[in-house]
């Protein structure tokens, strides 16, 4: 089973660049000044480089978490024989869009994955369902 996020990096990139084209006509026009190109440009470049999560499979093979951080693609894969998965909340209120996946390898939590990278507290448990069939299969 395989649950990928609803939000993509690249359509943010794409929707920056778009934004960067237009900040760049407007300073040609004289309406803003090229210190808020600059200003824009970083802040465009530091929105793009957070980390978000594409997707979580899991097989007989095990679990694989695909992410990028800092436009550079990252892969994680685990066999399933010591990995546990958990949902915790941030804070206190217990409310689905502050649900975060924790992907734990023995007792030490290798991967977080937050609810707010496009994903639902029911992708998170139905997920959890289906990793916890595959190790009792992979088990028998």
């Amino acid at each position: 089973m395989e649950i990928k996020s609803r939000f993509s990096n690249r359509r943010a990139m794409l929707l920056t660049f778009i934004s960067f084209i237009i900040l760049i006509v407007l300073v040609r026009l004289g309406y803003i000044q090229a210190s808020s190109l600059l200003i824009g440009g970083l802040v465009g470049i530091l929105g793009l480089a957070k980390p978000d999560v594409s997707s979580v499979a899991v097989n007989e093979a095990g679990i694989t978490l695909k992410w990028s951080k800092y436009f550079i693609e990252r892969t994680l894969s685990r066999p399933l024989d010591n990995i546990s998965l958990e949902i915790i909340y941030s804070g206190s209120t217990g409310k689905p869009k502050d649900a975060i996946l924790n992907v734990f390898e023995g007792t030490k939590c290798i991967h977080q994955v937050y609810a707010t990278y496009g994903f639902t507290e029911d992708d998170f448990r139905k997920f959890i369902l289906a990793f916890n069939d595959l190790k009792t299969a992979a088990r028998v």
